[in-house]
């Protein structure tokens, strides 16, 4: 062999060990890039499911909202001699309302997962969509601590009440009579109507909308959400945490 076709012979091998070396690197990293959107889509459908979760719940919180303010107007437009022909179920509903606790538990594996796994935020590429999920998590801690708050002035205003009083309660007549003379339950029942409801109703519309902006960002179909839950388990949540 001659040094010319011993130069061509080499040439070829470069040539084809370059070309290996492309082919394989370039589909590494082919697959590489669909297994970090494989990744961005699951933690983000675990997160935006989470918030959808609470969404949902939140309708049905906000319905129960509704009920009970305009039980109260119903209570508070009654004079004393109109109790005894009242409907005696709604006056049981609303004594009822005030010992009992009307709040959900909510899941927080998905917010402490996207909170504190460094791994979540680099593995979505998106930082509008991480800035946006975070505003949704802290929306909805401010609206817990809400509940809890209103939860416990009214369970505290009706022990206040029942408690000075109990002896002389012998019919809801009496212990609804009692409520509707305190003050403190007077201002409770206008806090209610005026603030409270308003800003859960007004709370829940921008959960929705922001939500709804999460998913246009990452191209995710409400849809893939409703799919993504019955597949979505605190098992699955550990796996995402551990692929990341």
């Amino acid at each position: 062999m001659n040094f010319s076709e011993w130069f061509k012979t080499m040439l070829a091998g470069l040539v084809g060990t370059a070309i290996g070396i492309v082919i394989t690197f370039g589909a590494q990293n082919m697959v590489d890039k669909a297994q970090k959107r494989r990744t961005e889509k699951l933690s983000a459908m675990m997160v935006l499911s989470n918030i959808n979760d609470y969404v949902m719940s939140l309708r049905n919180t906000v319905a129960f909202l509704d009920e009970m303010d305009s039980l109260f107007l119903y209570v508070s437009s009654l004079d004393s001699e109109d109790l005894l022909d009242a409907d005696t179920v709604l006056l049981a509903d609303f004594c009822n309302f005030f010992p009992s606790a009307n709040y959900n538990v909510r899941d927080r594996t998905a917010e402490r997962i996207f909170s504190s796994s460094f791994a979540v935020w680099e593995n979505i590429a998106s930082p509008d969509f991480i800035s946006n999920v975070g505003r949704c998590f802290s929306l909805i801690d401010y609206m817990e601590s809400m509940t809890l708050e209103m939860e416990k002035r009214k369970e505290d205003l009706f022990r206040k009440v029942y408690v000075a009083g109990w002896h002389k309660f012998d019919s809801e007549y009496d212990l609804v009579r009692a409520l509707m003379e305190s003050a403190e339950i007077r201002y409770f029942m206008e806090y209610y109507h005026n603030i409270y409801c308003p800003g859960m109703k007004l709370f829940l519309f921008m959960l929705e909308e922001q939500n709804e902006k999460n998913m246009e960002m990452l191209g995710i179909s409400m849809e893939d959400l409703l799919d993504f839950v019955p597949r979505r388990t605190i098992k699955s949540y550990n796996t995402v945490d551990d692929e990341l």
